[in-house]
């Protein structure tokens, strides 16, 4: 069994290669790259993806909006603006417990007793109601 060694200068080889590798990017990334700094200003000035698809349109770059929100999802890191707006400024809720004043029933906890008081009087030949689906007895079709 021969065995092959790899010399100093396939090593390097390599390495340099290594060092130069860049992956490949999809068909539609690679059209618009020469466009991103482009598309992050107008991301920066609240474009959507709609418009900026329009605007590469306009220069024979055919995408779909969601491959415009991916390329600046991935490529320039914008995030989507589809979260929740933060409001500054607003004074936190009380809690619960603030809000409850402990020396007097609450309306709900006088209705629920209420209605606990109701349900123990009524009475009849059929069980409580279990949770789940409904399943017919068979004896009653």
């Amino acid at each position: 069994m021969n065995v092959a060694t790899t010399s100093d200068e396939t090593k390097a080889r390599f390495a340099e290669l290594a060092r130069k590798y860049e992956p490949k990017l999809p068909r539609k990334f690679a059209q618009m790259m020469p466009f991103q700094e482009w598309i992050r200003e107008l991301r920066s000035k609240g474009a959507s993806c709609d418009d900026i698809r329009t605007l590469l349109a306009d220069v024979n770059v055919t995408v779909a909006n969601d491959t415009v929100n991916r390329f600046c999802h991935e490529m320039i890191g914008n995030e989507s603006g589809r979260g929740r707006k933060r409001r500054e400024n607003v004074p936190p809720r009380p809690s619960k417990q603030e809000t409850q004043q402990p020396s007097e029933p609450t309306v709900q906890s006088t209705v629920a007793s209420g209605l606990a008081e109701k349900r123990g009087q009524i009475s009849g030949p059929w069980p409580a109601r279990k949770r789940g689906p409904h399943i017919t007895d068979s004896k009653n079709l």
